[in-house]
């Protein structure tokens, strides 16, 4: 099959596009899906580098990508939801059993790939195949995090990297849940992240959010250039903090702050992994066909220019999220 692999970490150029890579095999609660298209995520772009070699280990040729939109053309014996025919999307995770660090086995980039079939949905049936491959990684990460701080009605929140793709979803799940949002991007973006429902805008080129006046109930810290130290004066008393940036860290610090609110340690400073599930998703699904929420592609590859891909990702301001589309779909 065609597929991007690496064969050691590094930039761009260790990815390589290859039409002799072995389908994979797959496990009785697995399917194997016919990839429409892939998402592209700053996660893959730290796996690729080696940076979360510890969690993802570094057994090569290696297949990245977790995002996916495409065609189930088998199942195992124990799935129960899915059909060879169905059209899916998901978050895949190719292990066959969650894995206990949590973190989900990728291999999105080539023209199949297997995975749970708990981390499937229906592709939504107000978007297209395609750019349904935008949607699972980031919006889970949105709609997980915010289920952690179970924000209330009308409180106040500041969207640390609110154009990106996480960021996106996050501002309008934020307003599906009736907060209000300011949102921390560049300014080119401002019109744009106002237009799908920001409340105030706030451009970190100019203007510094943890030195302002204004009190937040809870600050999304996206992109991870910030601590819960550095923002505390700029949170209401009971505020939250919360990040979602793949890292060794917080992981261990996420770790032990679950058991010390086992003992009822009211913990502000959080941090959320984001992780491959049919059923968080099938909610964003129905809000997507309900209008209440949409994705928004800045760019589409094909497979076989995945170093552009990454080099674009990388090298631009970009808005929203980039996909790799399988040439061989593109006319399906």
């Amino acid at each position: 099959m065609r597929a991007v692999i690496i064969d050691n970490f590094g930039d761009e150029i260790t990815l390589k596009y290859s039409e002799e890579v072995t389908i994979p095999d797959f496990a009785p609660n697995q399917v194997l899906i016919k990839t429409y298209a892939a998402g592209v995520n700053p996660l893959d772009i730290r796996m690729r580098n080696g940076d979360l070699s510890v969690l993802l280990g570094s057994k090569f040729p290696m297949i990245l990508g977790n995002d996916v939109s495409g065609l189930i053309v088998k199942v195992g014996e124990n799935v129960t939801k899915f059909k060879p025919g169905d059209e899916v999307y998901g978050m895949i995770d190719s292990n066959s059993k969650r894995s206990i660090t949590g973190f989900a086995k990728g291999g999105s980039y080539a023209e199949y790939c297997v995975t749970r079939e708990d981390t499937l949905d229906f592709l939504p049936k107000t978007m297209n195949r395609f750019d349904a491959a935008s949607v699972p990684l980031a919006s889970l990460a949105a709609y997980q995090a915010l289920k952690k701080i179970n924000p209330k009605k009308g409180q106040k929140i500041l969207i640390n990297g609110a154009s990106g793709g996480v960021g996106i979803f996050a501002v309008q799940l934020s307003k599906v849940l009736d907060l209000n949002v300011t949102a921390v991007s560049s300014s080119i973006h401002r019109e744009f992240l106002l237009s799908i429902g920001s409340d105030s805008f706030i451009d970190y080129k100019t203007d510094d959010f943890k030195k302002g006046d204004i009190k937040y109930d809870v600050i999304f810290d996206i992109v991870a250039n910030t601590t819960y130290k550095e923002c505390k004066n700029v949170l209401n008393e009971n505020g939250l903090f919360i990040s979602n940036v793949a890292k060794i860290k917080p992981l261990i610090k996420n770790f032990f702050n679950h058991l010390f609110s086992i003992f009822c340690y009211k913990n502000r400073d959080l941090y959320n992994w984001v992780e491959s599930s049919g059923e968080d998703l099938s909610k964003i699904t129905e809000m997507i066909d309900k209008g209440l929420i949409e994705t928004f592609v800045s760019q589409r590859f094909k497979l076989a220019e995945a170093q552009r891909s990454h080099s674009y990702f990388e090298h631009n301001s970009v808005r929203g999220k980039v996909i790799l589309i399988n040439e061989v779909n593109i006319g399906a």
